[in-house]
């Protein structure tokens, strides 16, 4: 890994570790603030969403992939650069999609729609598999050798699932889809 990418995931777990601190404090009634507003509380709960769901794709990444091998990167995100270098129309649209339109659309069918929170536990559990299932098959493109995406596209999806069945907030699912691709769109240019 490369010096300035080390760094931010340096900063990103310091601040991940800084919010996760506050939140218990918070919960355990330590530490009192004044009502935050509600649409900062959604941004953090996002920030956190992101953090936790970064510290586990390196943690299995690491457990699951042999330290000798070199991840490629998905087929799904191959597509997506090339299209963004194209010209800036292309990349206008490209970043419009994948930073705000796709979540949206992702959100509604993938967990909206295939999971039933209104039904028996059972329904429920299934319609979370089979969201997880189709998330992940969508992202991997047919490229199902990567283990590196398999992992990733995996937990995304399965963070995304838990969210929406503890929140049962489709909003704020939506609000932590879009923070995730929106940072990854920037990180990767």
């Amino acid at each position: 890994m490369d010096r300035p990418q080390s760094l931010l995931f340096t900063i990103i777990y310091l601040v991940f570790y800084v919010v996760l601190i506050f939140f218990i404090l918070k919960k355990e009634k330590i530490l009192s603030i004044p009502k935050i507003t509600s649409i900062l509380k959604r941004m953090l709960a996002a920030v956190l969403f992101f953090l936790i769901l970064l510290t586990a794709i390196t943690v299995l990444t690491k457990l699951f992939i042999p330290l000798d091998t070199t991840s490629k990167i998905p087929k799904n995100q191959v597509i997506l650069t090339s299209i963004l270098k194209k010209n800036i129309l292309s990349k206008i649209l490209m970043i419009m999609y994948i930073a705000i339109f796709g979540p949206i659309i992702e959100e509604f069918c993938f967990r909206y729609l295939l999971i039933p929170l209104n039904s028996s536990k059972l329904y429920t559990v299934i319609g979370s598999i089979i969201s997880t299932i189709i998330f992940t098959t969508l992202h991997l493109i047919g490229d199902f050798s990567n283990c590196s995406a398999l992992i990733n596209y995996t937990v995304i999806s399965v963070g995304l699932v838990a969210t929406y069945l503890l929140t049962r907030d489709i909003a704020q699912n939506t609000i932590n889809h879009i923070f995730w691709n929106s940072i990854l769109l920037i990180i990767n240019g």
